[in-house]
């Protein structure tokens, strides 16, 4: 569309200038048109005289010598304002016949893009009518109690295997450095906190490297928070779902494609589809600390990735079934979910 629009200019300018020289050419052939009669009117008087002086006057031959080459003149004249009037008129028939080109040029061009606007159109009333029938498919199917709680479950799951996954590989790390007894413990004392789950409010220490970031961390995404930790769920009239699990993090809705950043650096530990949650990105800063980044329309890293703090990392979808567009956003420490809104500020 862009090369059409830039052709489509590119022609309109040609026609203009065409349509300015088709005037200058016009208005040129219009006074050589006056110049050619105002010789001939001459001639025709320089011819006719002799006749007249000749009855008036015969002893003019003098100024009849001085007439016949004046005459001359004027036929010379009238013969180059005739060539220069047929040249007018030649580059008048060329510039009328190059701009009647143009302007079928111009005409196609703007057909084609008229054609490529409406095929756009199409395609992305199409791609929206699905992703309408695929959310109000998938929204409907979480309406119940029952499907929020095993999609909750899924992600407590997951969570407790990636902490075990990344327990074991502390601890082998640990043991290549032959860690003393009081750290073996430690890192004992981690993997069994990381299989727990719920929401129990934890705390996660300050005195750490990623602790001292509290604060400082700028949420994932800019847009209008929908759904707070802690909140309530809420069904379609608005009230809140008896015995529905509670908010574990954030709902930050933001326009579809907009850019998701890593709150902090880390090392993508899952990133693939989980239901309930559509598109997944997990990060881990170490020290027990994850980010969790759901219903994204696309990812943009792979599991073992290194990002930096701030990176983009995947981009704002609904492939989770939420009705509007947007980001979840989870923080949790050895597995357990915390607020956070009480580590980031908005973006």
């Amino acid at each position: 569309m862009q090369q059409l629009a830039a052709a489509r200019h590119q022609v309109e300018q040609r026609i203009g200038e065409l349509q300015a020289r088709q005037r200058d050419a016009a208005a040129a052939q219009s006074a050589h048109v006056s110049r050619l009669g105002l010789a001939l009117r001459n001639e025709f008087i320089l011819v006719q005289r002799p006749e007249l002086q000749e009855v008036v006057d015969p002893g003019q031959s003098e100024r009849d010598r001085r007439d016949s080459a004046y005459l001359d003149v004027v036929v010379r004249e009238r013969l180059h304002l005739i060539g220069e009037l047929h040249d007018r008129r030649a580059e008048l028939a060329a510039l009328e016949s190059e701009s009647v080109n143009r302007s079928a040029e111009l005409e196609k061009i703007l057909a084609e893009e008229r054609a490529g606007r409406s095929q756009l159109l199409q395609q992305e009333a199409a791609r929206r009518a699905t992703l309408g029938r695929l959310a109000r498919e998938i929204a409907s199917q979480r309406q119940s109690v029952a499907n929020l709680e095993r999609d909750d479950a899924r992600m407590a799951n997951l969570i407790d295997q990636i902490g075990k996954v990344l327990a074991d590989q502390a601890r082998r790390r640990a043991a290549a450095r032959a860690k003393t007894p009081a750290q073996a413990r430690l890192g004992t004392m981690e993997e069994q906190s990381s299989s727990k789950g719920g929401l129990d409010h934890v705390q996660p220490p300050a005195a750490t490297q990623f602790g001292r970031l509290r604060g400082k961390l700028l949420l994932p995404v800019q847009g209008q928070i929908d759904s707070r930790y802690g909140a309530a769920r809420l069904g379609e009239d608005g009230q809140p779902q008896a015995g529905a699990p509670a908010w574990k993090g954030l709902f930050i809705r933001a326009q579809v494609g907009s850019p998701v950043h890593a709150v902090a650096a880390g090392r993508v530990v899952f990133a693939d589809w989980l239901r309930g949650f559509g598109n997944l990105m997990i990060l881990d800063h170490g020290e027990g600390f994850l980010s969790v980044y759901a219903d994204n329309e696309s990812l943009l890293r792979g599991v073992g990735d290194q990002v930096a703090a701030d990176e983009v990392i995947a981009s704002v979808g609904n492939t989770g079934g939420n009705a509007q567009s947007g980001l979840y956003f989870e923080m949790r420490y050895q597995g357990h979910p915390f607020d956070p809104l009480t580590w980031t500020v908005a973006r």
